[in-house]
């Protein structure tokens, strides 16, 4: 592993800066009590960086000691203007050829003190406006009074990292239309997850767009789509906040996309494979298997409520609750630990009797007495703050092991399946996208509250015609957990 030179350095963002440290005796170290001065090098590659800041400071050196002021276009290919800003930095306007001794230099130094120090002040306002400053007290807003989940806050923040590498890190009101049109253009010659991908992670932004990536490594086109509103969103709010006079991110474009589609539905046989699988039913295989309450209930809560996967992994068992002699489930971000996908998500689940036949009402009780406050506590948050991601990808896996391995079928696709059903067997469309939390079902919580009776016996026209005698949580415990 190559090692950065202390001439260089690194922002929170990941984008690397050129770095020399000032003379303690120097004017503007004393005027303007800095100790250094930093220019981004334009890239988040360190391979680069380093091959950048060499030349950088070669040149710087050579400059200082009055040796190879003059070859600097030749040696800094396309650096010059990060060149000259440091220069401008230590000499004011004074960019002729600095003096060649030392006596000369220090005399010329005491000359352009004013000019050094108007300089600084300039740097220090446009840095301030610098995209990095803006965009962290962007994330701390959102954060502070927004209260965006943790996957919200990395996922603006990566967006946004990536569209400074691109454009660079400079003041916001200096990027034009050419510079944001520039980033629509590179954008869409990146691979997705470069960062993690061995053959792309150690690669700058400028080496990808010079090579032939294939098309399905590419970033998809919704990604972009959001990669773009992200930006779009972060422009109004410097405008918002009097940063920027005029919103340039308008000249973003989108490419097009194809119209986003449901998963597939799991067909009839699916549904038996998966019900009929070492989960459900046969002696219990060798191996390191976890066998905890969300392998058994999750597919089964999926397939008798339509619920989404997170809205079901992060339930509390306080969400499990009785009105009127009839079980619900509510779904709801009322603690810190939940959250929902938007406010017409927020509702009332009857539970279906097969789910009661299946040892739901045990299940519950178990928890209860254990003072358990989570329905499935082996599931525990990822990065994103996401509960049911781990169990995303086991299910995944369950399915191909089992021979259900159609593309784009998983565990969303009970979901499309329990619509489908309750469609096929007389539910109408507004109490269907009330008992899944669509947004046309949405509606005032004491209007709510009279439906819920009728909502426990549209969902009970649910059927899968199919024989689910097998299915029990006390055999599960038996011959699972135990």
């Amino acid at each position: 592993m190559s090692k950065v030179p202390a001439y260089i350095c690194k922002n929170r963002h990941g984008t690397y800066y050129f770095r020399v440290v000032l003379p303690i005796n120097s004017s503007d170290h004393h005027a303007h009590k800095r100790k250094e001065i930093r220019k981004s090098l334009k890239t988040d590659s360190k391979k680069l960086a380093i091959q950048r800041a060499r030349k950088l400071r070669v040149c710087f050196d050579q400059c200082l000691e009055g040796t190879g002021y003059m070859k600097i276009d030749d040696e800094l290919d396309g650096l010059k203007e990060i060149f000259m800003d440091v220069i401008r930095l230590l000499y004011g306007d004074h960019l002729g050829i600095p003096p060649k001794n030392k006596t000369e230099r220090s005399i010329d130094r005491q000359q352009i003190t004013s000019e050094i120090g108007k300089t600084a002040i300039k740097e220090s306002l446009e840095s301030e406006n610098s995209l990095s400053k803006l965009i962290q007290q962007y994330l701390n807003e959102g954060e502070v009074k927004e209260s965006w989940s943790a996957s919200t806050l990395r996922s603006y923040k990566e967006t946004l990292n990536l569209y400074m590498v691109i454009v660079g890190d400079k003041p916001i009101d200096s990027i034009r239309y050419e510079e944001i049109q520039k980033y629509s253009d590179v954008i869409c010659k990146l691979p997705s997850n470069r960062s993690i991908k061995a053959k792309y992670r150690s690669k700058s932004v400028e080496e990808l767009t010079e090579i032939n990536i294939p098309k399905d490594d590419l970033i998809s086109p919704t990604t972009i789509c959001n990669i773009n509103r992200s930006v779009k969103t972060f422009y109004s709010w410097c405008v918002r906040k009097g940063k920027l006079q005029t919103n340039y991110s308008t000249a973003i474009t989108d490419p097009k996309r194809k119209r986003k589609l449901e998963p597939p539905l799991f067909t009839a046989p699916d549904i038996g494979t998966i019900l009929s699988g070492i989960i459900y039913k046969g002696d219990k295989p060798r191996g390191a298997h976890k066998w905890d309450a969300s392998k058994f209930w999750l597919p089964l809560l999926a397939l008798y409520t339509g619920a989404r996967r997170e809205e079901l992994a992060q339930l509390h068992t306080k969400d499990v609750v009785e009105v009127d002699g009839k079980l619900f489930i509510k779904i709801d971000d009322d603690t810190e630990d939940k959250h929902i996908k938007n406010n017409a998500s927020r509702r009332y689940v009857p539970i279906h009797s097969k789910l009661i036949d299946f040892g739901f009402n045990d299940f519950i009780g178990d928890l209860v007495k254990s003072k358990t406050k989570r329905l499935f506590p082996a599931l525990t948050k990822n990065q994103n703050g996401k509960y049911g991601d781990s169990y995303g990808k086991h299910f995944n896996n369950y399915l191909k092991s089992i021979g259900v391995k159609e593309r784009g079928k998983n565990f969303h696709s009970f979901r499309s399946t329990f619509i489908s059903n309750l469609a096929n067997n007389g539910v109408n469309r507004e109490i269907r996208e009330k008992i899944v939390g669509h947004s046309g079902g949405n509606v005032h919580s004491d209007t709510y509250t009279s439906l819920k009776e009728s909502l426990s016996a549209e969902i009970e026209k649910l059927d899968y015609k199919m024989d689910m005698n097998h299915i029990s949580w006390d055999w599960y415990k038996l011959n699972r957990i135990k």
